[in-house]
């Protein structure tokens, strides 16, 4: 049973004047008031007014020059909007949500709960008779202020299934968010990249529910999916306290137990050199629990006391592991594992070793290094094409470890690769994000940035 303990929430929610069919400026303000005054004011931050200018993806794509001639990606619905430029600004505000979630973290840094409500979400619910009302709104925010969990609760219709560009992909109830702040960031970013990848590939601003779905399915960020609709069952239905299941992503996994039995920082919720312990090892275990037998070859940069290389050998049973370092100290050859001499940031360094290492693509390659900027692009624009179909190339301790996505534009990524910014979370000791960050003061946990090879 999981200990109930009060937490400190805060409810965002935000009004962009926009010209729409279906509700007047004057209902909208009604509903709005309506539901601070549900929650009471010290609970609220509302973004009242806030321009449509100011949205993210509305700079984006100003900056992108299409702003004006984008379509959006579904229909029209003739009852809410006059053209379809309308709808793509509805759009637009549609993916501000988890910006305006972030901005309310920095402004209420006690808050350890954001919880998004749509401004006017009182209106929802009455088409079938499960009216969203000011007591169930304030009953389900009490509730979350006694229910202690480590993951991101989210609303929706249907189960997993096939994701569509198009359709509803109703998984997901958009009018609800509930994100414990150490994920806002990540959630962010993530999204934000989710979007941008969409437009970039389709040339329309889709509804939100698309980018939800991908954003669950190509990240490892702890969703925990319960049943509801787009009436008050996405309050009432919150699972209670001793039911809310904590996240698996900080469980021990195999790979987890292995990691500690050899002493790499890389997981195992152990103390490593007195300050560390990533949360690495639950992501590469999702990645590869089921394929474990099927990887032939792992390739890691940074081989210091061979910790990781041992616990890669012991994994991954019939895989050849490779280690290179530009220490020669560090060198050794054990079992199935093989070190070769190289200098990450020489191009002619990292071919020779991997002559001398022999033929074949790696099914793994990860690059923890000099953890130096410039070099992790360096080794990624020239090893990324000896991933094997299938395979990863994962980046270790980036520079900005709340922002994966500041390495996106130096980084050559062909169409037959994915690129999937990890949220590892918050490990123990010094693994997380700087406390010198400009974007999140040391708040955020790590990322690791990981390019997928498609098959």
């Amino acid at each position: 049973m999981i200990k109930r303990n009060r937490r400190s929430v805060k409810i965002i929610t935000a009004y962009v004047p926009l010209n729409v069919k279906h509700l007047s400026r004057e209902q909208y303000k009604s509903y709005g008031d309506r539901l601070a005054s549900a929650v009471g004011e010290d609970r609220i931050r509302v973004y009242y007014d806030f321009p449509l200018e100011d949205c993210w993806l509305y700079k984006w794509l100003e900056q992108r020059g299409n702003l004006e001639e984008i379509k959006p990606a579904t229909s029209v619905p003739g009852d809410r909007y006059p053209t379809p430029t309308h709808m793509v600004m509805s759009n637009i505000v549609q993916h501000q949500r988890t910006t305006w979630m972030r901005m309310a973290s920095e402004e209420f840094p006690d808050a350890e709960v954001l919880i998004w409500l749509d401004y006017a979400i009182l209106k929802q619910g009455v088409w079938n008779g499960k009216p969203v009302t000011e007591k169930i709104v304030n009953e389900f925010v009490n509730n979350l202020e006694l229910t202690n969990f480590d993951c991101i609760p989210f609303p929706g219709i249907w189960d997993k299934g096939p994701i569509s560009d198009t359709g509803d992909n109703w998984r997901f109830c958009g009018s609800t968010h509930i994100i414990p702040k150490k994920y806002i960031i990540a959630v962010d970013e993530f999204y934000r990249y989710q979007t941008r990848k969409f437009i970039e590939r389709t040339n329309t601003v889709p509804l939100d529910l698309p980018i939800w779905a991908y954003t669950e399915s190509e990240s490892t960020l702890p969703f925990y999916f319960y049943s509801a609709n787009h009436d008050a069952t996405q309050l009432t239905n919150l699972p209670i306290p001793e039911d809310l299941k904590m996240s698996d992503k900080n469980d021990m996994t195999p790979l987890c137990y292995i990691a500690r039995k050899y002493g790499t920082d890389k997981g195992g919720q152990h103390m490593i050199a007195g300050d560390t312990c990533h949360n690495y090892t639950p992501a590469y275990y999702n990645l590869f629990k089921d394929r474990i037998k099927d990887v032939k070859r792992v390739l890691e940069i940074g081989v210091n006391y061979g910790c990781s290389l041992r616990m890669w050998e012991e994994f991954f049973p019939n895989a050849e592991i490779i280690g290179l370092d530009c220490n020669s100290a560090c060198l050794f050859n054990e079992n199935r594992i093989k070190c070769f001499a190289a200098d990450q940031n020489n191009k002619e360094s990292l071919m020779q070793a991997l002559n001398q290492a022999g033929d074949g693509l790696f099914d793994l390659i990860v690059d923890d290094g000099s953890h130096e900027r410039h070099h992790q692009i360096f080794s990624v624009n020239t090893l990324l094409s000896f991933v094997a179909p299938g395979g990863y190339y994962i980046i270790e301790d980036i520079g900005i470890d709340c922002r994966p996505d500041l390495y996106e534009k130096d980084i050559k990524i062909p169409e037959n690769y994915t690129w999937i910014p990890t949220y590892t979370g918050v490990g123990i000791g010094k693994a997380h994000c700087d406390p010198n960050c400009p974007y999140c003061s040391g708040k955020s946990g790590e990322n690791l940035l990981v390019i997928k090879r498609n098959v």
